[in-house]
């Protein structure tokens, strides 16, 4: 009897330890269910921030050449003397001249004078198929020279697409981008007219000069070359003179 009693104490044991087992591996079963559940829910419904997709975000205003295919970054226009008639490169980190949005994003970007009315400008992109840079920024123009001395604003408004359909309004809490910026003075316009006229006369005065050198030298050649065959002439004339006389 004690032996079947220490056999019922071990067949006990054996079953708790059975029991404990399968409870812990339940537990863990249970919470490996649990997590893959979480993570399918953020994302493989959308709702999660592991798939969500990033909206564009600004980067800057710059001064820039553009010659249809690829555009020059200058200096910052918040930072710069802006010219009268600029034109400014708008850059972005993210495709923003997508051929479906397009006709969305280019209304998107205007310039205000500082009472706040609009300044007719034209905006413009290098193709969607250009460099990938070149898929990261919008032009704009003035159609008119901005008066000297005066601050503007460029507004993006937080409509404006990326590629990958989500809005520069994300990134703003749905508020604008502006970009403040000052226009050359009346006297920096008119110095730099100045030495761009100064330069024209100085270049008009050398070219001046330079006809008169070539037209002086021309009329040296002709009487050298003159005064050379009438001297031959003379000589000719002479030898011939004194032979016939012997």
């Amino acid at each position: 009897m004690f032996s079947n009693f220490l056999l019922s104490k071990k067949n006990k044991l054996a079953l708790f330890i059975i029991c404990t087992c399968l409870l812990l591996n339940a537990l863990s079963a249970a919470a490996l269910a649990a997590g893959n559940g979480a993570s399918n829910g953020a994302a493989g419904t959308g709702t999660g921030t592991s798939t969500q997709k990033k909206p564009v975000n600004f980067v800057g205003a710059y001064l820039t050449t553009n010659n249809g295919n690829s555009s020059a970054t200058e200096a910052e226009i918040t930072r710069a003397q802006v010219p009268l008639k600029p034109t400014i490169k708008i850059a972005f980190d993210k495709n923003v001249v997508y051929d479906a949005y397009w006709p969305n994003n280019e209304q998107c970007i205007n310039i205000f004078n500082n009472s706040g009315v609009r300044v007719p400008a034209e905006v413009f992109r290098i193709s969607d198929q250009g460099l990938n840079e070149s898929r990261q920024v919008i032009f704009i123009t003035p159609l008119k020279n901005l008066n000297p001395g005066e601050e503007y604003k460029i507004m993006i408004s937080p409509g404006l697409m990326a590629k990958n359909g989500v809005a520069l309004g994300v990134a703003t809490n749905n508020k604008p981008v502006v970009i403040e910026f000052t226009t050359q003075s009346k006297t920096t316009t008119n110095t730099a007219e100045q030495n761009i006229s100064t330069n024209n006369n100085i270049n008009a005065a050398g070219s001046s000069g330079q006809a008169e050198e070539k037209s002086s030298l021309s009329s040296l050649m002709f009487y050298i070359v003159t005064g050379t065959i009438l001297v031959l002439s003379c000589l000719l004339l002479g030898v011939r003179w004194l032979l016939n006389k012997r």
